[in-house]
């Protein structure tokens, strides 16, 4: 776990958390129970003042304040999000994914998102204070790490679009809620126009693929020559 970093304005907070370490540290040393119980008691008493004094300090933040926040060394970065939904393992279920998804997406976890005036799906580099005239307005939008991998995860990993050695392998992780989607993909040149049907309700697999009309074991698409439209129809099931 990385190390806790305190900024400039968190001084008092800083000190409050640093005697909670000491008495902790002086706790699991002593053999006298007693004693123990003691430090426990104190150490309570301590993390209530300092939960009370972050509110407080928070509560009347400056701009320039709010500017270190959001630039906090200890913030989460994209990737912490990615380990949550996908690490050593790909999702089988599409609800847990797409669950995962909706708890770091700024259009399902504010209440207003058309004031950013971007795209719902992704986080922007900045937003807009309230001093500004365009209070609430978020820019570059395609300009943080984020974009990238929010893109990457639902394309590949929730739609399940995925470029291979061997062409495009389509293997959705849905909930099973969405009946279906279509997506226009690009690849190599030729263009694939992909339908997925899940009218069974499903949130993963695959039951059948067609291409041009034509049924294909498995479900990686086969190469298309450069300049060609490919028309695709998943089903699910």
């Amino acid at each position: 776990m990385a190390k806790r970093v305190f900024l400039e304005f968190e001084h008092d907070i800083e000190a409050f958390e640093k005697k909670v370490d000491e008495l902790r540290e002086l706790a699991e040393n002593t053999s006298e129970s007693a004693v123990a119980v003691s430090i426990d008691a104190e150490v309570a008493q301590l993390e209530n003042k300092s939960r009370e004094l972050l509110k407080k300090v928070y509560a009347d933040l400056t701009p320039w304040q709010m500017s270190l926040v959001a630039r906090h060394p200890n913030r989460p970065y994209t990737l912490d999000y990615i380990d949550m939904m996908f690490t050593d393992f790909q999702e089988l279920h599409g609800d847990r994914a797409f669950a995962v998804y909706r708890k770091t997406c700024p259009a399902y976890i504010e209440d207003i998102s058309e004031i950013h005036r971007t795209e719902p799906y992704v986080y922007s580099q900045m937003v807009a204070g309230k001093d500004a005239p365009t209070f609430g307005e978020a820019k570059n939008s395609w300009l943080t790490g984020t974009a990238a991998w929010t893109f990457f995860n639902i394309s590949q990993y929730i739609l399940g679009i995925q470029p291979t050695l061997d062409g495009l392998r389509v293997d959705p992780c849905i909930p099973h809620t969405l009946t279906g989607y279509t997506v226009t993909r690009r690849f190599r040149g030729a263009e694939y126009r992909i339908t997925v049907d899940n009218a069974a309700g499903v949130q993963h697999g695959v039951k059948a693929v067609t291409v041009d009309g034509k049924a294909i074991c498995g479900n990686v698409l086969p190469l298309a020559a450069a300049g060609t439209e490919v028309t695709v129809q998943v089903t699910m099931g």
